[in-house]
């Protein structure tokens, strides 16, 4: 199915590309304030716990038989949303 494999292939290409940013945002707050580091070590800890559901669930598709594909497709893509969200608050809260 061309289309699930694309699907997986760019999903895997997101999360990888995300995943180096929340590594360079981790390297970062190294250097920030005690105060500052811990509020950004915790949104880390979150985001890097979304990182690791959106690739479970994308591990989930790429097994799946037709009947859950749909249903798996979904949730990947709201573990992304939500990967995507928590990452760009943890931007803004960062500057």
């Amino acid at each position: 199915m061309a289309t699930r494999d694309t699907f997986i292939s760019d999903m895997e290409s997101k999360l990888e590309t995300r995943r180096k940013e929340i590594a360079d945002l981790k390297s970062k707050a190294q250097s920030a304030g005690t105060g500052s580091k811990i509020d950004i070590e915790k949104q880390i800890a979150e985001l890097e716990l979304k990182q690791e559901y959106a690739l479970k669930t994308l591990a989930e598709l790429q097994s799946a038989d037709e009947g859950r594909r749909e249903n798996l497709k979904s949730s990947v893509e709201t573990a992304w949303n939500d990967l995507d969200e928590a990452y760009r608050e943890a931007l803004v809260n960062y500057k």
